[in-house]
């Protein structure tokens, strides 16, 4: 937004969700007789697709966001989340 370069990681793949989400989870498990632990989350992004898709739904130029290689461990951090799509009408964005 500020026309400044913003560095992001290509290959570090982590899961995400909006608050809103989280949010319309807790309130449906409020509701329900489905006790339990949940994995709740997008399917594993990038750090950088991630950014470029938030920039996108907020009109923003991605010209300045800038992919670059990241060095941690675990490169990929993902969650199975076939228990929380089984129990509730439930999709993530």
């Amino acid at each position: 937004k500020n026309l400044n370069e913003v560095k992001s990681f290509n290959n570090i793949f982590r899961c995400y969700i909006f608050l809103d989400d989280l949010f319309e989870i807790f309130l449906q498990s409020i509701d329900s007789e489905e006790y339990g632990i949940y994995n709740c989350g997008t399917e594993a992004f990038s750090y950088y697709d991630r950014i470029k898709f938030l920039c996108d739904k907020l009109n923003l130029d991605t010209k300045y966001l800038i992919s670059e290689k990241g060095n941690v461990s675990p490169i990929i951090q993902d969650l199975n989340r076939e228990k929380i799509f089984k129990k509730f009408n439930i999709s993530f964005r």
